[in-house]
């Protein structure tokens, strides 16, 4: 719209009380209340699009090469602390795969981190056929794998990034971490009608989340539709989650109250965080945004308490995934993409979100049975 240029005096003063333009601020001020600011280009269809196909139930699209399982073998699990709802249902979902192929199976749960290596050490000398890890960085297990590599023992990552190879594990196992990051992002944009200034909740431990975050921020940057700024992001780790992470979030929301999405790399902590910003009167205020689709959490998503939405992959698919590796790493064959699926759970969609105090699961998938086929175990 061009504006026509106002003379001195009273044609300015006449111009304020001519009802066109009074129509015209009353409709530019009602736009810049729903969405924080008046932006060139809002064409956000695009992303509205991304957000409604993420939310369909995703389909099979795993291996088809088949792998014959052998018997009688010996699954040891190495794991992070299950504290952490992720840590404890991958694990799960590995020992599940190799309990309906029955084989013996045993997790070795490791609060510190500094523990993986001797536990890792353990595993093999306790006699595992092949060992699943469940959030350890490969870093710390050095002389564990390079003792598994001596003893041919495969050594499957779940769910952590890590880069298999020479020097690392045989392979790592996990959802597209970069699709997670823009399904996120995609997300905030269409709620927040394209204007986000975002803060984020960093834990550099896990190396996922890590990947998560920085495909959200690299997908929020690149929207030409948005107005688009981000907050000091707060660095921590899973020890201060119960203790001190709570407050720092609410104090960086005062001090910044232009923040409305809060981004963050794996969503237990919401259960604490959430609680807090109520308390605090932030509620509808800010929007949360995860991934992993713990049961805590989604009961927020349920009720659109400030987290709104959460970008899911089962774990229990992803424990079958590494059982699938570990066998075609046993029968001498080379591994295969897993293809993973991704699904966003949001508060829009709650007949879509699992009943209430479990986790999104994906056997409408038919996951199960599909790997039960390829394994000759139908």
């Amino acid at each position: 719209m061009r504006w026509m240029s106002v003379r001195p005096g009273t044609e300015r003063a006449s111009l304020r009380r001519d009802p066109r333009i009074l129509a015209a601020v009353a409709a530019v001020s009602v736009l810049v209340a729903a969405s924080g600011a008046v932006r060139a280009d809002g064409d956000l269809s695009s992303y509205e699009s991304a957000v409604k196909s993420a939310s369909a139930t995703p389909k099979w699209n795993g291996p088809t090469e088949a792998a014959p399982a052998p018997k009688d073998k010996y699954l040891v699990g190495v794991s992070c602390t299950w504290a952490l709802a992720g840590c404890r249902l991958l694990a799960q979902g590995a020992e599940s795969a190799a309990k309906q192929l029955g084989w013996r199976t045993k997790t070795i749960v490791v609060n510190d981190p500094t523990g993986y290596d001797q536990a890792v050490q353990t595993a093999i000398n306790s006699g595992a056929d092949g060992i699943a890890l469940t959030g350890v960085d490969q870093a710390l297990i050095a002389g564990g794998l390079e003792m598994a590599k001596k003893k041919n023992i495969p050594v499957v990552s779940i769910y952590q990034y890590n880069k298999g190879g020479e020097y690392g594990v045989a392979t790592d196992v996990h959802p597209d971490g970069e699709l997670i990051g823009k399904l996120l992002a995609e997300s905030a944009i269409v709620n927040n009608h394209g204007t986000v200034r975002a803060l984020f909740l960093k834990d550099a431990e896990f190396s996922l989340p890590v990947t998560v975050l920085g495909a959200v921020e690299k997908e929020l940057a690149a929207c030409k539709a948005c107005t688009i700024s981000f907050a000091e992001p707060i660095n921590f780790t899973a020890s201060t989650v119960g203790t001190t992470l709570p407050n720092r979030v609410v104090a960086a929301l005062r001090r910044d109250p232009k923040i409305n999405s809060i981004f963050i790399g794996f969503d237990p902590p919401a259960a604490l965080i959430v609680p807090a910003l109520d308390a605090a009167g932030f509620r509808g205020k800010v929007t949360m945004y995860s991934q992993l689709g713990n049961a805590g959490p989604l009961a927020l998503v349920r009720d659109g308490n400030i987290f709104v939405a959460d970008a899911t992959s089962s774990e229990e698919w992803g424990g079958w995934a590494a059982v699938d590796e570990i066998i075609r790493l046993l029968d001498g064959k080379p591994i295969v993409e897993e293809n993973i699926p991704v699904r966003l759970l949001t508060s829009d969609n709650p007949k879509d979100l699992p009943p209430p105090g479990e986790v999104w699961v994906g056997t409408e998938s038919g996951f199960r049975e599909h790997y039960m086929e390829l394994w000759g175990r139908k």
